[in-house]
């Protein structure tokens, strides 16, 4: 592929990837933290969904050294984790509120 784009074209396109992973990331966060209501969300696939995006993350660091690659994961795995942080607490909360 190399061959066919030059580097600043692969770039651009890596990091046009960015706001459309991270858009559909931070709708879902914005409806759960405004509704406060998990709803059909799985803690266990955020959190699945973290790990591999965390073990993106250490691939682009380690193996390949691609810092577009790298920003595209790291902001990918911050959000999938505020994620599965926030559907456990609301998760929880419910079930305190069930129980009383």
């Amino acid at each position: 592929m190399n061959r066919c784009f030059p580097d600043v074209v692969m770039y651009a396109f890596i990091l046009s990837t960015t706001p459309i992973i991270c858009s559909s990331k931070i709708v879902q966060l914005w409806k759960l933290l405004t509704t406060q209501q998990p709803g059909s969300l799985s803690a266990l696939t955020w959190g699945l969904l973290s790990y591999l995006a965390g073990a993106r993350v250490l691939t682009a660091i380690v193996i390949t050294g691609d810092i577009p690659m790298f920003f595209n994961n790291f902001f990918a795995t911050f959000l999938d984790i505020w994620l599965c942080c926030a559907i456990i607490y609301y998760n929880r909360k419910k079930r305190a509120r069930r129980r009383s």
